[in-house]
């Protein structure tokens, strides 16, 4: 797998927002609350979205300390094609019955449903799911991963 600092690279080079590489200058597990508390001091007047996969937005429920941030931000949700927008079970019980929580389905087409990262490091994602401005050097640098493990 790329380094952090390679893939924040790509990231940087690829979308015209603000790449934030607070997560890895922790050196430890951040938990969600943390990082949104984080950028509300650092932004206070700013609204906030946090995108995730339907994989994790159905575990959310059980997020550490969920009730004191999940009603303060509208979660972007990445549907996979395995499920079908439907609202993960304790949305509306457990630990977030206090908060409710604003949620939607990120627009995606049939194509980025199945996005998955592994598929881009053993080089059998289709090209569209690599951003052409880096999609050279992403081949290159995966390519070279699997070289090395054929010739180790």
């Amino acid at each position: 797998m790329a380094s952090f600092a390679q893939r924040l690279d790509w990231c940087r080079r690829t979308f015209p927002y603000d790449v934030s590489d607070f997560e890895a200058k922790a050196q430890q597990v951040i938990f969600g609350w943390a990082i949104f508390d984080h950028f509300v001091q650092q932004y206070p007047k700013a609204s906030f979205s946090w995108i995730l996969g339907e994989d994790q937005f159905e575990r959310l429920a059980y997020w550490e300390k969920i009730d004191q941030y999940a009603s303060r931000l509208e979660w972007l949700v990445m549907k996979r094609a395995s499920n079908t927008y439907r609202t993960p079970e304790g949305m509306g019980s457990h630990r977030l019955l206090h908060s409710s929580c604003a949620f939607r389905w990120a627009p995606t087409t049939d194509d980025f449903e199945n996005v998955s990262s592994t598929d881009i490091r053993n080089g059998t994602a289709p090209k569209e799911w690599i951003p052409e401005s880096i999609r050279k050097e992403v081949n290159q640098f995966y390519e070279s991963k699997r070289d090395s493990k054929i010739n180790a």
